[in-house]
């Protein structure tokens, strides 16, 4: 089952410091550190002395001045960022799964799809994922209304008919494909139809693997449920 720590969440004045997340697979803490791209795991003893103080079993001040000089806490006042949630709904259905009318694929659903993967990947190579993340998060905001938890029949064929919109464009992009990257693309291309998502993080342990994807309320967008609910949700966005 995944813990996850939002960025404001504090205990005894110790916080995660800012862009890290983790969750816990079979007892073991994974993190995702958001700022520098990349994932990571503690030591055996720095692994015991966090999950003892997530659990509130109690630590020394040497342990958690331990995790701290190692950039797992801080004590630093909280940075205002509104790039990550805490908690997602199971999913239980796939937009590729579902049978509908959907349409065929139009030229300007070609156009606007082909545009939004080559202006992700450029901004994915050049600016750091923390500010590519924040950057998606205020153009969200700006695009979308806030999706219901449980869409409708009706919402539900909306939904599915831009998702799989964009699945169709996206095989005639001549860009490698790459779940970070299809992403985020998909979650503006929706945005811009005023359906509200969010990019799921996940991970495996054994062996370790990351994986990310699109979900509105408890529907996978552009992946099957059996492929996401392999992964462990590590960071919503």
């Amino acid at each position: 089952m995944a813990r996850l720590l939002s960025l404001g969440e504090t205990l005894m004045g110790y916080r995660l410091s800012e862009g890290l997340s983790y969750c816990r697979i079979d007892g073991h803490a994974i993190f995702l550190d958001i700022q520098n791209d990349r994932y990571f795991r503690l030591s055996d003893g720095m692994e015991a002395t966090f999950t003892a103080f997530i659990d509130g079993s109690g630590n020394s001040e040497a342990e958690l001045a331990a995790l701290t000089k190692n950039k797992v806490f801080t004590t630093a006042p909280r940075i205002e960022r509104n790039d990550a949630g805490s908690s997602i709904v199971p999913p239980t259905r796939s937009a590729s799964e579902l049978s509908g009318p959907f349409g065929s694929l139009s030229l300007l659903a070609l156009l606007e799809v082909s545009t939004l993967v080559l202006a992700t990947r450029r901004a994915l190579k050049t600016q750091r994922l923390v500010d590519v993340m924040e950057n998606f998060v205020r153009y969200r905001q700006k695009q979308a209304r806030k999706a219901p938890s449980q869409p409708t029949t009706l919402s539900t064929l909306l939904v599915c008919d831009a998702a799989n919109s964009f699945n169709r464009a996206r095989l005639y992009v001549p860009v490698a494909t790459s779940c970070l990257l299809d992403s985020l693309s998909m979650a503006k291309f929706l945005a811009r139809r005023q359906i509200d998502t969010s990019i799921v993080f996940g991970v495996t342990r054994d062996p370790f693997a990351a994986h990310c994807w699109v979900q509105a309320g408890d529907m996978v967008l552009n992946d099957t449920v059996g492929n996401v609910t392999a992964h462990t949700p590590i960071r919503i966005v």
